[in-house]
């Protein structure tokens, strides 16, 4: 497998904002019919809530035309996006909230977790996106096929929800699983782990948790590809395959995939 944090050509794929993690293209892989995906139109990010004049200015020049956000009500409520107003009118809100989370943070809450709970939580979360958020993830690819630009998706981290979407949707482009799990990875270079982990502890405090050794926590901010490898595992037991996962719950089969091909691939 080449390595994770190489580009698939000599480009840069993040962009580099104040206020913002995670924020890099996507593009540039190798897909169906000896083809690429199209750099400069599939963008994916974690939350946008504290973004910089100067980080305004930067995604308003990408041009996008949708701004897909994956976050459930409390996320939105509590960190709404930074974003300029034409761009806030692009958004499209898709909330997700994987259900085993509650279980496993209440834990958190009580002083009674351990990294070891919340690494099974990471798993736990992972297997839910794919079995139970059909809707959300078909919905997610409808929007990318109608769109006339440029896209970003996103959620609060940008590697799990983010991560399974990004993933339907490169596989959706024929590109390989060794490519689609290379993308997942290049989280651990371009999230800011440290930064998220602080903001989680002071999180958890306000909610009037005992202090959480950072260890603890360390799971929740790690890009790690047996995370991702449990989403995709899932969906194989589901429908068999990721293609038949693809044309049944998620609603794109051949002639979906043909229009997003058609747009996205060069």
């Amino acid at each position: 497998m080449p390595d994770p944090a190489t580009p698939s050509d000599a480009r840069e794929r993040g962009l580099p904002l104040e206020g913002a993690t995670n924020f890099r293209d996507f593009g540039g892989y190798r897909a169906a019919e000896d083809r690429v995906v199209r750099w400069g139109q599939l963008y994916r990010s974690g939350q946008l809530s504290k973004l910089s004049d100067a980080d305004r200015g930067a995604i308003g020049a990408l041009g996008l035309d949708r701004i897909i956000d994956l976050r459930d009500v409390e996320e939105l409520e509590r960190a709404p996006s930074a974003l300029l107003p034409r761009e806030r009118e692009r958004v499209v809100n898709l909330g997700l909230y994987p259900g085993s989370a509650g279980a496993y943070r209440e834990k958190l809450l009580t002083g009674d977790a351990s990294a070891s709970l919340m690494t099974e939580m990471m798993f736990q979360i992972n297997r839910d996106l794919a079995r139970d958020h059909h809707a959300e993830y078909a919905a997610l690819l409808r929007e990318v096929a109608r769109a006339d630009g440029p896209i970003l998706i996103h959620c609060a981290a940008g590697k799990d929800r983010t991560g399974f979407g990004v993933a339907m949707l490169l596989f959706a482009l024929g590109v390989s699983r060794d490519e689609v799990m290379d993308d997942y990875l290049l989280s651990r270079t371009h999230f800011d782990a440290d930064g998220v982990l602080v903001e989680q502890q002071r999180i958890y405090e306000e909610r009037g948790a005992p202090p959480i050794p950072r260890e603890v926590l360390r799971p929740l901010v790690d890009a790690d590809p047996l995370y991702l490898g449990s989403a995709l595992e899932e969906a194989e037991a589901i429908c068999g395959s990721i293609d038949a996962y693809l044309e049944g719950p998620l609603r794109c089969g051949p002639a979906e995939r043909a229009r997003l091909r058609e747009r996205l691939l060069e």
